[in-house]
C-alpha cells in the first residue's frame, strides 16, 4: 500500500474543514425529493445504502408521520398525514369543480384531479384559438374543453366494487444508475480504512447503513389511487358535464358521470404495510430519530479525521448528492401522470382475448380544444353553451 503523505494529516498541517458547513452545504431538499420516488420506482429502495446527506432535513421532514406520543417530542413540527408528507394532496393548487347538471360542488378535488387539470390546461400542446368580442379587453380567460372518453377497467380486479390502482413505474437502467452511489460509498470506506482512518471509515458506514434503512421503511409504501364506485345504467345516463377552476384557467370536462367522477372524486395516498402502520409509525420515528443522531456523530467525529479522510467523506456526500439532484430533477407532476399510465396496463399474465387497458382517463388530441376569450363575460356566456343539457355549442366546434 502506498504511503499516505504526512502533509494530509490536519493535526501536522494546521487545516481543518469546516464541519458545520460540510454537515449543512449539500442539497437537503434533493435528498428529500429522492426518497419520495421511492414508491414510484418499487425496486429503488433496496439501494439506498449510501452515505447521502441532507440526514437533518430527512428527519424533520419524515418525522411528522410519526403518532406516537413518545417519538413525538423529537419532531415538534406537527403531525400530518402521509399524503401530505408525500406531496399527494393537490395542495393549494387543487382546482375546485362544479357539476352544471348534478350540482355537484367540490372545493378541492384531490391530487388526481390537479394532475389531470395540469395536463390538459397547458395551451401550448393542444389546439388553441382566439375568440375576439367587441367589448374592451380586460381580464383574459382561456378556457378548455376536454372530451373524456369511455371508461375501460377490468371488474374482476374491483372487488365489491371498488376500483383502485398502485402507481409504479419499472426502469431497470435506474437500478444499474444508483449502483455508482452505493459502490463510491463501499469502496470510500474500505479506502479509509486501509489509509487507518477509521472516523470516516464509520462515519461513512454508518451514514450508509441509516439511509438504506430509511428508504427501505419510506420505499415500503405504495402509491394508491381509489377511485369511486361505477354508478348504475340509470346514473350513467346523466350527463357528469362541469367546470374546474383554477386561477384565470377554466377546464371544462365533458362526460358521463362515472367518467367525470374518476377524476373530480378520487383520492391518492401511501399505503404503507401493517408492521409500519400499526406501529403508528413509530419505525420511521426510529429512522428519524437514528438520522439526527448521524448529524451529531458527523459534527464530532469528522474533525478528528486526517484531511485524507475527510476528503473522501465529501467525496461520498458529493456522489450521492449528485445522484439526489438527478432523481429530484425529474417533475413529480410528470412522474406520476406516467406512472398512472403505466401502472393502470394489466400484467400480461392478466391479459385475456377480451381485456382491455384501464383508462384512467381516455382521451384523444382530436377531444381537447383550447380558447381564450379577451374577457370573462364572454368566456362565461361561451360556457353556457358548453354546458347546457341538450349538448349545445361545442358539437359545432
Amino acid at each position: 500500500m502506498v504511503p499516505i503523505p504526512a502533509v494530509l494529516s490536519p493535526r501536522d498541517s494546521g487545516i481543518h474543514l469546516d464541519t458545520s458547513g460540510l454537515a449543512g452545504f449539500f442539497g437537503e431538499d434533493e435528498a428529500i425529493a429522492a426518497l419520495n420516488t421511492m414508491q414510484i420506482y418499487p425496486y429503488l429502495r433496496f439501494m439506498g445504502f449510501y452515505n447521502a446527506p441532507g440526514s437533518l432535513h430527512i428527519a424533520r421532514h419524515y418525522g411528522q408521520l410519526v403518532g406516537s406520543r413518545i417519538l413525538r417530542g423529537f419532531f415538534p413540527r406537527g403531525y400530518k398525514r402521509p399524503d401530505e408528507v408525500f406531496g399527494l394532496d393537490g395542495g393549494e393548487k387543487s382546482p375546485r369543480f362544479l357539476g352544471a347538471q348534478t350540482g355537484l360542488f367540490i372545493e378541492r378535488t384531490g391530487h388526481l384531479g390537479y394532475l389531470f387539470y395540469d395536463e390538459y390546461s397547458d395551451l401550448d400542446r393542444f389546439q388553441h384559438r382566439e375568440v375576439y368580442s367587441k367589448r374592451e379587453t380586460q381580464s383574459p380567460t382561456k378556457v378548455t374543453i376536454v372530451t373524456l372518453g369511455p371508461v375501460r377497467h377490468h371488474q374482476h380486479k374491483w372487488p365489491q366494487n371498488a376500483p383502485c390502482i398502485f402507481m409504479s413505474i419499472r426502469k431497470p437502467w435506474l437500478l444499474a444508475l444508483n449502483f455508482i452511489p452505493v459502490a463510491c460509498s463501499i469502496g470510500l470506506s474500505v479506502t479509509s480504512a486501509l489509509a487507518g482512518d477509521w472516523f470516516v471509515f464509520s462515519l461513512i458506514l454508518a451514514g450508509s447503513v441509516v439511509h438504506g434503512l430509511t428508504s427501505l421503511v419510506l420505499g415500503s409504501g405504495k402509491i394508491k389511487v381509489s377511485f369511486p364506485n361505477p354508478q348504475s345504467e340509470m346514473e350513467n345516463n346523466v350527463r357528469g358535464d362541469g367546470m374546474m377552476v383554477s386561477g384565470n384557467h377554466v377546464l371544462v370536462i365533458l362526460g358521463e358521470v362515472t367518467e367525470v367522477n374518476m377524476i373530480t372524486q378520487a383520492t391518492i395516498e401511501i399505503q404503507f404495510p401493517d408492521w409500519v402502520e400499526k406501529s403508528d409509525y413509530g419505525v420511521v420515528g426510529i429512522c428519524c430519530l437514528a438520522s439526527t443522531l448521524l448529524l451529531l456523530m458527523q459534527i464530532f467525529l469528522v474533525a478528528q479525521a486526517t484531511l485524507f479522510g475527510q476528503i473522501l467523506f465529501l467525496i461520498s456526500f458529493g456522489v450521492s448528492w449528485l445522484f439526489n439532484t438527478y432523481l429530484a430533477s425529474i417533475d413529480k407532476n410528470d412522474l406520476h401522470k406516467k406512472a398512472l399510465d403505466e401502472g393502470s396496463r394489466p400484467k400480461d399474465s392478466e391479459k385475456g382475448k377480451d381485456s382491455k387497458e384501464f383508462g384512467v382517463w381516455n382521451i384523444d388530441q382530436e377531444r381537447i380544444r383550447e380558447y381564450t376569450f379577451q374577457n370573462r363575460i364572454a368566456a362565461a356566456i361561451a360556457m353556457l353553451y358548453i354546458l347546457e343539457p341538450a349538448g349545445g355549442w361545442i358539437s359545432g366546434c
